[in-house]
């Protein structure tokens, strides 16, 4: 049975430490965003500010952020997992 408990808290201790892992990845996909990217970025997924909010301080429509915030989403992903998909397979 004690042996059992340290395999449980041994697991639990792993996956913290690979889910501390990914947060840390995603944080470094977010950081190399240059400067507008990282704030929009910020602003929308952080900070919670709606599109429109962000398209009248940015002067822009919302369709214009939304188009941004998923190149920047896709930039991230890229950083993340790399190009998977295309053209490959």
């Amino acid at each position: 049975m004690l042996a059992l408990r340290k395999t449980m808290r041994t697991a639990d201790q792993e996956r913290k430490i690979r889910y501390r892992c990914e947060i840390a990845k995603f944080c470094n996909a977010v950081e190399v965003l240059p400067p507008q990217k990282k704030i929009l970025f910020r602003l929308y997924f952080r900070y919670g500010y709606s599109m429109k909010n962000i398209a009248v301080l940015c002067k822009v429509t919302e369709g214009t952020i939304s188009r941004r915030l998923k190149k920047i989403a896709r930039e991230v992903e890229e950083v993340l997992y790399g190009d998977l998909g295309n053209g490959a397979g």
